[in-house]
């Protein structure tokens, strides 16, 4: 995708309720990839202190990475809390984290 066509791009990503968007939404302003995203799990993440730190064993750097949540990255996941899953983004099996399809799909329905 062209950089002038991600302001749009994502404005559209936030008005979508899916799981998928929210997952696609979080990749895009960390800047992280899908299996750092997807495989994100609660007890990573403190919304307090605003801190993600994502294990040795996602990182391709080979070691753990600790990133700030922003005020739009809180907004994206503190909903999700209430589904008291394991993951950030559960999939369709419970405590189970989404695949990759998901967001591929609607990347294809949004004609990215």
């Amino acid at each position: 995708m062209r950089w002038q066509d991600a302001p749009a791009y994502y404005a559209d990503l936030k008005t979508r309720n899916a799981m998928s968007a929210n997952a696609l939404r979080l990749t895009c302003l960390k800047g992280s990839r899908t299996s750092e995203v997807l495989g994100m799990r609660w007890d990573e993440t403190d919304t307090d202190a605003r801190l993600w730190t994502c294990p040795v064993e996602r990182m391709q750097t080979g070691g753990e990475h600790r990133a700030p949540l922003t005020d739009e990255l809180v907004s994206i996941i503190r909903p999700l809390q209430a589904l008291k899953s394991e993951y950030v983004f559960e999939g369709q099996k419970r405590h189970k984290p989404m695949s990759n399809m998901p967001m591929l799909m609607l990347l294809r329905r949004m004609n990215v």
